[in-house]
């Protein structure tokens, strides 16, 4: 995901001028106040936390604001990672000591796909999965983690998980969206259906954006296809340029 960094050498362009105190002392000059008149604002930036499924709308972001010089988007996900498995990887912790760079004004979160598990704190019993304790210290969980992006004045897009083929699998993630429908400190955009067949069900064939008719779920019955991420990152496009 990394991009290509072009190396520019530039001890080739001064070795072609002599090397003169008051042409340095002019051109130092110059180049201060073509800076100040040319200078452009820095890019607004969109960053990305979650998981798998949250790695694979980043790519999709990026890929929706190729050739727009004003946008970037930054990826901050982490594959197998959960919000209630702090001992594997602290998410609110890392939000807490995210550092945001100059621009960035908005956050999309997608958690969910590896929270199905019991809690298990450094100390005392294992909290089983939706149990109240469970709910009650994700949920404080959820909380501190847009406190901390709250703190950083960044808007908020958490984004919900869709309908999964499994039905099992499908209750637990609308039982994990409710939660993160009623968190406050954040827009929350519903996808459940937002590739689905004419009842709401799972479908693993949709329409794409340019209208025709494409494989958009993976085998997993979980996760997009590129194209499936493309529809759901236009509808975070617009979620995130309506959020407040």
């Amino acid at each position: 995901m990394a991009g290509l960094l072009a190396l520019v050498d530039p001890l080739s362009a001064l070795a072609q001028e002599p090397d003169k105190a008051g042409d340095k002392a002019g051109d130092k000059a110059g180049d201060k106040a073509g800076d100040k008149a040319g200078a452009k604002p820095a890019p607004r930036v969109i960053a990305v936390f979650g998981d798998s499924q949250a790695e694979g709308l980043a790519v999709a972001l990026r890929r929706a604001v190729k050739g727009m010089a004003d946008v970037k988007v930054q990826n901050h996900t982490k594959a197998g990672t959960a919000i209630g498995q702090p001992q594997n990887y602290d998410w609110p912790a890392a939000i807490r000591d995210f550092a945001p760079d100059p621009g960035t004004d908005t956050a999309i979160l997608m958690f969910g796909g590896n929270d199905r598990l019991p809690m298990r704190p450094a100390s005392g019993a294992v909290v089983p999965f939706r149990s109240p304790a469970w709910e009650a210290s994700y949920r404080a969980s959820v909380a501190a983690i847009l406190g901390s992006l709250g703190d950083k004045r960044l808007r908020v897009v958490w984004v919900g998980n869709p309908v999964c083929r499994e039905a099992r699998y499908a209750q637990d993630m609308a039982y994990l969206n409710g939660i993160f429908r009623e968190a406050a400190g954040a827009s929350y955009l519903d996808i459940w259906t937002a590739v689905a067949d004419a009842e709401g069900r799972f479908a693993a064939y949709g329409k794409a954006l340019d209208g025709t008719t494409q494989r958009m779920r993976l085998d997993d019955g979980i996760h997009f296809t590129p194209a499936g991420y493309d529809v759901i990152a236009a509808r975070v496009m617009r979620a995130a340029a309506d959020a407040k």
